[in-house]
């Protein structure tokens, strides 16, 4: 948690601390919290970000808003951006500026999501307000941000989840982002309730898929495309720590590149690719 969790910047009066927090796992959570009142929206905000610089891989994020005063509304009280920028960008930036168009990617409480001061492509979301719950995951890999909410409805006599649709921005910066959330008003408070490498999970989907599309290369007798397709998926299966696939997946990468030289002739009877049941045609199709 020390490593990856917020931290306050050093701009504006940004508290962070550790605090009782009993709906997360081990009954504590890091808790921010911004004081004072200032003008400048759109040229600084206060801001906590994750100490971790993003280099590679799939982050997830999952943020709880909260607020001092209850009894207030989170768009009169303050809003909030959530989301990730360059890891090079000075914090101090407001994502809102000219200067972090293709720098910072967020979702914004009072809805939608941004690539700096402009609405992404296809960034309609909901608005959010305190006790939800927003999801926020970087896929460095793919160059995408990808945002969701969680809210809790009581009933009478149950309760209701509502989780939103996913809304992802392209063109993530691949050099290194962090994860952050501004404040653009006094007042609201956020709490981190998790954070989780998913680049294993993300890793061994697709480095499946990469070998699918290579077995289906070579059933068609195309070896470059078929060595492309191992190539990538020995290198999600490295990233995703699953060795005893990586090897399977090198082993096939090396037997399409026997084929692409022979012209079709395999190395060996029992080859990787009859083990999958894929035979390997003497010609394109």
């Amino acid at each position: 948690m020390k490593k990856k969790g917020l931290m306050g910047t050093g701009n504006w009066n940004v508290s962070v601390m550790q605090e009782a927090w009993p709906e997360v796992p081990g009954g504590f959570a890091v808790h921010s919290f911004v004081d004072g009142d200032w003008q400048h929206i759109l040229e600084i905000c206060p801001v906590v970000a994750s100490r971790q610089i993003l280099a590679t891989g799939k982050h997830l994020f999952r943020i709880q808003i909260k607020q001092r005063d209850r009894v207030s509304f989170l768009a009169m009280d303050g809003q909030i951006k959530i989301g990730f920028f360059e890891a090079e960008l000075d914090p101090k930036t407001s994502w809102m500026s000219e200067s972090c168009m293709d720098r910072a990617w967020y979702y914004r409480s009072l809805g939608n999501v941004y690539n700096g001061p402009r609405m992404a492509a296809d960034g309609f979301a909901p608005g959010f307000e305190p006790m939800d719950v927003i999801t926020a995951v970087v896929n460095i890999n793919e160059g995408t941000a990808t945002f969701s909410k969680k809210r809790v409805v009581t009933g009478p006599e149950s309760e209701r989840i509502l989780i939103s649709d996913e809304t992802t921005v392209e063109g993530v910066s691949t050099n290194g982002v962090r994860f952050g959330v501004q404040f653009e008003r006094e007042g609201p408070g956020v709490v981190l309730l998790d954070y989780e490498d998913v680049t294993a999970e993300d890793g061994h989907y697709r480095g499946e898929k990469w070998v699918g599309f290579g077995l289906s290369h070579i059933e068609r007798a195309e070896w470059a495309e078929a060595c492309e397709c191992f190539k990538k998926a020995v290198k999600h299966y490295h990233e995703a720590g699953e060795r005893v696939l990586r090897k399977e997946a090198a082993s096939m990468l090396e037997e399409a590149q026997q084929l692409l030289k022979s012209g079709g002739v395999e190395a060996a009877v029992n080859s990787p690719f009859r083990l999958r049941g894929v035979i390997p045609s003497s010609k394109k199709k």
